[in-house]
């Protein structure tokens, strides 16, 4: 099976941050993320038997699964307080499948590095 999908992922996410006297602090967080599949192109290729012909079928999809509350993720990192109103993030991800997407019903799952520049228009004033 060869695919070719063009995904909306909706995020929910908290976070919790340890408390420093210093410009750094250590955070972790957690959500939950719903999956539209936007478009989805499959061109699936078999053979009933090894000597025999190879044939292909091409499939596609645009707007028919919706797959609410689909994923986990996970994440930590460390935030850098640049000044009052502005914070540099950056910290691993994971994000676990709860079920499967699209029409494989396929349990996908990824990870990387998230690099966030976070602006705090609201501040305490000391």
């Amino acid at each position: 099976i060869d695919a070719d999908c063009k995904v909306l992922e909706i995020p929910i996410a908290v976070d919790f941050q340890f408390k420093s006297k210093r410009k750094n602090n250590i955070f972790i967080g957690a959500g939950i993320s719903s999956l539209i599949m936007k478009k989805e192109d499959y061109k699936i290729t078999y053979k009933y038997n090894p000597t025999s012909p190879s044939y292909s079928k091409d499939i596609s999809y645009k707007n028919a699964n919706r797959h609410l509350f689909s994923t986990l993720t996970i994440s930590a990192g460390l935030q850098h307080k640049l000044d009052k109103n502005l914070s540099f993030t950056v910290g691993p991800y994971y994000k676990i499948p709860l079920k499967g997407i699209g029409y494989g019903n396929v349990k996908l799952n990824s990870a990387g590095i998230n690099i966030r520049l976070l602006i705090h228009p609201f501040f305490k004033k000391n």
